[in-house]
């Protein structure tokens, strides 16, 4: 076990990697051992994956609680995140200032003209400056799906979106989510200013250290068939992650750009031992798809068990850009039957829920905003 966590990070020994649901289960045997010899009491604190919060009656017992809990953890090789660690004299509020303020002006707030658009999100734009660590732009577009705006608000609230997908990390499911919602109820999406906006933002990332956040994009240009520049594709396939990579594949195939020579550079990271390289979801990937036909590559990818099996299921981990929503917010719903008729709508809803099975929240709701999107 402790083999494949290393092979999942680059070989690093401390830590685990973030996402896999085995990190999840790793995590909670550690953290409840943890829990165990600190005598964990439910009714006095609460733990949640790897957040702890301790209700205590004095500073000198919360000193204490932390002690503890430090040594506990580095019976482990874990440490505590100091940035992240802190001691509040109560009465204290339980979420975010905010949460509230959003929540209340979207709810009280009725939109006749686009000023009321720009003074919500100038709102929006001062709570975000007030507390960068918080998601504050994605809470503020999840609200907004509660409100289906008339259409000469459209275009507004569509220059909104996209010009705060450069104001906040993490926010792009939420964009596409929007786009695509109005879409469905008859609206056009502005395919140029989306196209400037994922090559800018593709780019930057290139630029940077690679992240989540270029796969989100590279999987805007296939949910919105929108043609990317080759020159992005080649770099992604270049320098990307790779699931970067799988999505840049797939579109470079969708779009027929022309990719057989850097396809070919690709099987230079082929391993010989693939059940553990790191690259095994991109090889996985060109070989279920058929975007490569090579015996070696074939050879090697069903000599694993694993493989044999997902290979005789036909399992391909990137799924259809189209089936994105992981609800239609009751809002929408009317607006969504009145065009395209109840019958396409629960035909959408089915594969909606096909899709993400129990991710989706209760209709109509005000779910909890996720900090990790799946883009596969």
């Amino acid at each position: 076990m402790d083999q494949f966590i290393r092979v999942g990070q680059d070989g690093q020994t401390i830590g685990i990697p973030v996402g896999p649901d085995s990190s999840f289960i790793l995590g909670e045997l550690i953290l409840s051992a943890v829990d165990k010899e600190l005598g964990f009491d439910q009714r006095k604190a609460i733990r949640f994956y790897d957040d702890y919060e301790f209700g205590c009656k004095s500073e000198i017992e919360a000193e204490n609680i932390l002690d503890r809990l430090e040594n506990l953890l580095s019976n482990f090789e874990l440490e505590l995140n100091h940035e992240k660690t802190r001691l509040v004299k109560g009465p204290s509020e339980l979420e975010g200032y905010w949460t509230q303020i959003i929540k209340d002006f979207t709810e009280r707030k009725r939109i006749r003209n686009n000023e009321d658009l720009i003074d919500i999100f100038n709102l929006a734009s001062r709570l975000a400056l007030d507390n960068e660590s918080d998601f504050v732009f994605k809470y503020f577009i999840r609200r907004m799906r509660m409100t289906v705006l008339n259409k000469d608000r459209w275009d507004t609230w569509q220059n909104i979106l996209l010009s705060s997908a450069f104001s906040e990390f993490g926010n792009l499911r939420e964009i596409y989510e929007q786009l695509d919602l109005y879409g469905r109820i008859g609206y056009s999406v502005n395919c140029k200013s989306l196209y400037n906006l994922l090559v800018a933002k593709a780019e930057a990332e290139l630029r940077g250290s690679s992240s989540s956040e270029l796969s989100w994009l590279l999987f805007g240009f296939l949910k919105f068939n929108i043609k990317p520049p080759k020159e992005l594709i080649i770099k992604v396939i270049d320098t990307g992650d790779d699931i970067s990579r799988i999505i840049a594949i797939k579109l470079a195939i969708v779009n027929k750009i022309g990719i057989k020579i850097k396809l070919k550079e690709l099987m230079t990271l082929l391993d010989a031992d693939i059940g553990v390289s790191e690259h095994w979801l991109l090889f996985w990937e060109l070989y279920i798809n058929g975007w490569i036909e090579d015996v070696i590559l074939r050879d090697e990818i069903l000599k694993e068990g694993i493989f044999e099996f997902l290979s005789s299921k036909n399992v391909s981990f990137l799924r259809s850009p189209q089936i994105d929503l992981l609800e239609i917010p009751a809002p929408f719903k009317k607006r969504i039957e009145e065009i395209s008729g109840a019958e396409e709508f629960e035909r959408l809803n089915r594969a909606i829920k096909s899709t993400f099975h129990d991710l989706s929240s209760e209709e109509g709701g005000d779910s909890d905003i996720d900090e990790g999107p799946d883009y596969f």
